[in-house]
């Protein structure tokens, strides 16, 4: 079960792709079912909602990505809150099998708390039953469409990472957004067979924060939205790497409590390590031509951008923060190459830099523990949940 501990929560979440698109056939509808389990009938499950709501909106406007760029046509279908129930999610997936075109796709999105019994993993629903992963997956296999994704994951580690598309200028800007939308239609109409992976393996929990579950931040924001790669294999190993960096980071920081290094040392877990048990194979090679010249001049340029943040403390005592410097997560990491920051009611400070700017901050009371976000550009604020938990969002209306 996805639980709170030292502010971080955890799921052993499995992702699932059956990419059975013939290479040349382009997808006339993506029908994309959004599961957001942000209100339990046990509010004590409930701590979890505003992260769970990050992720079903990341996914959301990467849908409204790939529908705005005409890679396929997008058709949503949310079930959210006190309708995310199991019957209410089953139904759902049910209503699936009509109305389809056999060159359609389906994408199933699921955001919520979940874990793992008598060896099976499951997804807890709003009036808390277990939802196995066997009969999802036995549902979205008696859709006859072509393409069938799942993604499942905990949510719960960010600040809204995801921007919206904004439009781009001539020249090199406009060769890229061609770049990127060439690799979208590799990945959704190039490819066959599955794709079966996990977001932690075996054994271990799968963690995240105030931007969502760090493996779906990694592979949705991080990776299909900022960074896309023309390969699944490449998609996967990057977003990978992203997770465990966090994971690294998080030790590093200090995230969690002495009881839980102590658990994780009992466990043999040494961090959240995404999983692919398979991988689809290219139907056509060069079927897509992509502008790798074109990917690296963006990149070389992308380096040299100047990100700015903007922080105000909303609550009416100092709030503290810490801004790392460090280069890295690994053993180079050090508390002395962190900039303390205190902010009073009502002020607001700037910070810009090279590259994402990453900070923490201690939340709770007494010791606390450490929150840590890493973030390009945009404005924030600090608040206290409903639970009187210090936290950082990106303020209403700015993107």
């Amino acid at each position: 079960m996805r639980n709170l501990i030292a502010g971080v929560l955890f799921f052993t979440g499995i992702v699932l792709f059956n990419l059975g698109f013939p290479a040349g056939v382009e997808a006339s509808t993506l029908h994309a079912v959004l599961i957001c389990e942000d209100e339990y009938q046990n509010p004590w499950l409930n701590n979890i909602a505003d992260s769970v709501r990050v992720d079903f909106d990341n996914m959301s406007r990467f849908m409204d990505i790939l529908d705005a760029w005409d890679i396929v046509k997008v058709n949503k279908i949310i079930v959210k809150g006190k309708k995310a129930t199991y019957n209410g999610i089953v139904d759902a997936l049910k209503s699936l099998t009509k109305g389809v075109d056999k060159d359609d796709v389906v994408l199933v999105h699921f955001a919520g708390h979940g874990g793992m019994t008598g060896g099976k993993t499951f997804l807890a629903t709003a009036d808390e039953k277990y939802l196995y992963r066997e009969t999802v997956e036995e549902l979205i296999m008696a859709v006859p469409v072509r393409l069938k994704l799942v993604f499942t994951d905990a949510c719960s580690s960010s600040i809204d990472a995801l921007k919206a598309v904004k439009k781009l200028a001539a020249g090199a800007e406009e060769d890229r957004e061609a770049a990127i939308k060439e690799m979208y239609k590799n990945l959704f109409l190039n490819y066959e067979g599955l794709l079966y992976v996990t977001g932690a393996s075996e054994g271990e929990y799968a963690w995240g924060g105030g931007e969502g579950g760090n493996y779906t931040l990694s592979l949705v924001v991080e990776t299909l939205i900022q960074d896309p790669k023309p390969t699944w294999k490449e998609v996967h190993d990057i977003s990978a790497k992203k997770t465990q960096d966090k994971f690294d980071y998080m030790i590093k920081v200090g995230g969690l409590s002495a009881s839980d290094l102590k658990d994780l040392k009992n466990k043999g877990i040494t961090g959240q390590h995404p999983k692919a048990y398979s991988m689809p194979t290219l139907k056509k090679k060069d079927i897509v031509k992509i502008d790798e010249k074109v990917i690296k001049e963006d990149e070389k340029e992308q380096k040299n951008t100047k990100y700015s943040i903007e922080i105000r403390n909303s609550i009416e005592s100092d709030v503290t923060f810490y801004v790392d410097k460090n280069k890295n997560f690994g053993s180079g990491w050090s508390e002395k190459n962190t900039q303390k920051k205190v902010l009073k009611p009502g002020e607001v400070i700037k910070l810009g830099d090279d590259k994402a700017i990453k900070l923490y901050y201690i939340a709770g009371s007494g010791a606390g523990y450490k929150k840590y976000f890493e973030m390009t550009s945009g404005k924030f604020e600090f608040v206290y949940d409903r639970y009187n938990v210090l936290q950082l969002y990106r303020q209403e209306g700015t993107k």
